[in-house]
């Protein structure tokens, strides 16, 4: 009974919440933006990684 409850609170509640959020703001930004130059995004006090994984390739 408890299963039943909880499966229905949550294909009731929790999936339109979820969606209707998505539908008004767009987590993850997507869209086009004819003005930029490029959609890479830098994190910021990183330097890139220049050993490409090799010390994962030796086994150390």
């Amino acid at each position: 009974m408890s299963t039943a409850l909880l499966a229905l609170a949550y294909y009731f509640i929790v999936t339109p919440v979820g969606l209707l959020s998505r539908i008004v703001h767009d987590p993850l930004r997507r869209g086009w933006n004819r003005r930029a130059s490029t959609y890479m995004h830098y994190l910021a006090n990183r330097s890139p990684r220049t050993d490409h994984g090799a010390s994962a390739q030796k086994g150390v």
